[in-house]
């Protein structure tokens, strides 16, 4: 007989598979245990609940792992959402059930919860937002390229159109990763960066050339990185954990300091997104561990400051 879950280990499981699919190939169970503050031992259970679910999980050569494209991961997408109409059916259908008892009116209370939540959401991110999701999601499922209208890029200074190959998308993170043939590459963009969104009656080309790629927690792609600690207070911690998600799962709580942080991990060789973070965030930065050449690096930006 199977062992019925607790509820703690069941949303830790659901967490999982949640983090599996967000940021495919991006974690290992180490870094899995340390998001959940558990064992290697206890996400390994995590993950044989979720391959027994129906879910099939893979790993990459650094043990990353991600979840395969299956029929129960297109169902959770489907239920993702709830419209008004739906929402409306659900709600009437508990109610006219003869037996209304405590179950019943829990489970209105989270229908209500989620359909809250969703309507948040909708409020939260603009209509326009939402529809370019839409359509990069159909342009991707059918496997066709897409053009993005005016695209704004930092590198070239230029706002131009771009041809391109969509194939992992990420709203949380407001990018895609997409086969840009142009340069022969893979390259990350910010979906809010472009106007709008045209669907070419032009089939992928290059899908032997789609891998995702692992940005740091900063969305930075690089071949070269540098090992970075840093000790950071609440305010600096916040800062971080709402701009960069990513960086949950190399920050814990110093061993003998109360109410810091550190944070340790690989990030780009020029520090892109790590200055501008400390700098913004100065006033909670405790100290800077390593590199010295981070340090260095600050000094001179601050001498170099026009005002």
């Amino acid at each position: 007989m199977n062992r019925q879950l607790d509820i703690p280990t069941r949303h830790r499981a659901i967490k999982v598979l949640k983090d599996l699919i967000e940021y495919p190939f991006h974690y290992t169970i180490q870094d899995l245990a340390s998001l959940s503050d558990v064992s290697k031992d206890t996400i390994r259970d995590d993950m044989e609940g979720i391959r027994n679910a129906g879910f099939e999980t893979t790993f990459d050569k650094n043990y990353r792992y991600a979840v395969i494209y299956s029929k129960p991961l297109e169902y959770i997408k489907q239920m993702l959402f709830l419209s008004d109409a739906e929402y409306e059916q659900i709600k009437e259908a508990l109610q006219a059930s003869k037996t209304q008892n405590s179950t019943i009116t829990k489970t209105l209370q989270k229908l209500e919860s989620i359909y809250d939540y969703t309507k948040y959401g909708n409020q939260t991110i603009s209509k326009v937002y939402l529809k370019k999701i839409n359509f990069l999601e159909k342009a991707k499922l059918d496997k066709q390229k897409v053009k993005l209208l005016n695209y704004r890029s930092t590198n070239s200074k230029i706002s131009k159109d771009r041809i391109v190959e969509v194939f992992h998308i990420s709203a949380k993170e407001d990018t895609i990763q997409a086969f840009d043939p142009e340069h022969n590459e893979t390259r990350i963009f910010r979906i809010s960066r472009f106007e709008r969104i045209e669907q070419l009656d032009e089939d992928w080309e290059n899908e032997g050339k789609h891998h995702v790629l692992h940005p740091d927690i900063f969305g930075i792609v690089s071949k070269n990185t540098k090992h970075v600690h840093i000790k950071i207070g609440l305010g600096a911690l916040n800062a971080l954990l709402d701009r960069y998600p990513l960086a949950k799962a190399y920050t814990l709580p110093s061993a003998d300091e109360l109410d810091i942080h550190e944070l340790e991990c690989k990030v780009n060789a020029n520090y892109i997104g790590l200055t501008n973070y400390l700098l913004g965030n100065y006033d909670h930065i405790i100290e800077i561990i390593e590199p010295q050449e981070l340090i260095d690096l600050l000094n001179e930006k601050i001498k170099n400051m026009r005002f």
